[in-house]
């Protein structure tokens, strides 16, 4: 394929996902219109929506707004940053050992199973108790932990354990495969890629995770996140019913945000 056959490819693959945010925009539009025939507001339509969402952040309750930005954003990082070390020590363990692989399956595939709102709810009961309020604030937290390790510990492995023969050779015949220096200087750079795969995927998946376990736990939260405002829209009578749509776009603008790395990763990619 010639320059002048990818360039056109790409323009009309641009054009092509316009066209797909406007058809979205459109349903909505739709949708919003035909709720509000049966006499239901809640929905409001697209240019409505977003005004009331620049409304949220910039003029009639900004404080607000950017303090749940910044918990929702806190607790993502939070789990993220856990789950990440921890995956590399046990990936890596579980890359150089296979029975430290064997015993780690059962674990790694409760963490890739388990019903997140299952852990919301044990942990809200859990924590729900006299001088342990804050830690409920951190629940997200752990559930942002409980989607991204099995993310990240398969990468760790997998950048480990898809050494070709060559290198684990000359790996063996210089410093040991198992060395530190093995570890840090080649076995880690080398799965790189796989790293920087499992963070794009993983950044907007925990960030939905940590939204919905924010209005699970509204009530027990004394931090409000973006979960907790669009929870507290429904059960605040002074809160307005209407401000669910712009909070939940809100939220989506985050994830689609962090899902930026996903893209230019692809994008990347098919340049090659």
């Amino acid at each position: 394929m010639n320059r002048k056959e990818k360039n056109s490819r790409s323009l009309w693959n641009v054009l092509s996902f316009c066209f797909g945010i406007l058809f979205l925009l459109l349903v909505w539009w739709v949708v919003s219109t035909a709720l509000k025939a049966h006499g239901s507001g809640i929905l409001k339509d697209p240019i409505t929506t977003i005004a009331r969402l620049f409304a949220l952040l910039f003029s009639e309750s900004p404080g607000i707004t950017w303090n749940a930005i910044g918990w929702s954003l806190a607790r993502l990082c939070l789990g993220l940053i856990g789950s990440f070390l921890l995956s590399a020590v046990l990936g890596t363990l579980a890359g150089l050992f296979p029975a430290v692989r064997s015993f780690l399956i059962p674990t790694v595939g409760f963490a890739r199973t388990i019903p997140t709102a299952a852990v919301v709810l044990v942990l809200s009961v859990a924590f729900l108790v006299p001088g342990r309020l804050g830690f409920a604030d951190f629940i997200p937290s752990v559930l942002t932990f409980l989607v991204a390790f099995p993310l990240f510990y398969e990468a760790f492995l997998s950048g480990i354990t898809s050494l070709d023969a060559d290198t684990e050779q000359a790996l063996i015949l210089d410093a040991g495969k198992r060395s530190p220096r093995a570890i840090f200087e080649v076995l880690w750079p080398m799965s790189i890629p796989q790293i920087r795969m499992a963070a794009a995927q993983g950044l907007g998946l925990s960030l939905k995770v940590t939204i919905m376990s924010e209005v699970l736990t509204a009530n027990s939260a004394t931090h409000p996140g973006i979960g907790t405002l669009i929870m507290d829209c429904q059960t605040n009578p002074s809160l307005r019913v209407e401000d669910i749509i712009p909070y939940s776009l809100l939220a989506l603008l985050l994830m689609i945000f962090l899902d930026i790395p996903l893209f230019l990763t692809r994008f990347c990619k098919s340049k090659e």
